[in-house]
């Protein structure tokens, strides 16, 4: 993914900038994609999750299931791999892509609406680190949706 087309940065009112850039991102992943964000909602499965390939492990990390989220997500693995967990540790947001990392400002579902933030990748050398500590609260969050 060339660094170029993420701006990384998006002030108040550039919701459209961060959504084309956190899609490109979804869409360009090979193995898997890995979110970790506690105030989704279904919004997100509208805007991003549509371009996530077929054979992509695709899994989310939230403490917050509010709305129709959980069902959303049901619906959504009766026909594509995926797998929602729930946990009282989370707090930061962050995506994971392959074996990348980028993290985000405000929750997905608020991004650049009505404050500025932004959305930066970590260094490959923080990656490994960053994504262990992610899967070891991944490992402990319980089961809510798994396709």
């Amino acid at each position: 993914m060339p660094e170029a087309e993420v701006r990384g940065a998006y002030d108040a009112g550039d919701e459209y900038a961060f959504y084309k850039d956190l899609k490109d991102i979804m869409a360009r992943a090979n193995a898997d994609i890995f979110i970790v964000d506690n105030y989704l909602n279904t919004e997100f499965f509208e805007l991003y999750v549509a371009t996530v390939q077929a054979g992509i492990a695709f899994r989310i990390l939230t403490n917050q299931l509010k709305g129709n989220i959980e069902a959303v997500a049901r619906k959504y693995a009766a026909s594509h791999g995926i797998e929602l967990r729930s946990g009282q540790d989370v707090h930061d947001r962050h995506i994971f892509i392959d074996h990348r990392c980028w993290t985000v400002g405000q929750s997905i579902k608020d991004a650049a609406k009505k404050k500025p933030t932004y959305m930066v990748e970590l260094s490959a050398s923080l990656v490994p680190t960053m994504r262990k500590i992610y899967e070891d609260l991944w490992a402990k969050a319980a089961v809510v949706v798994k396709s």
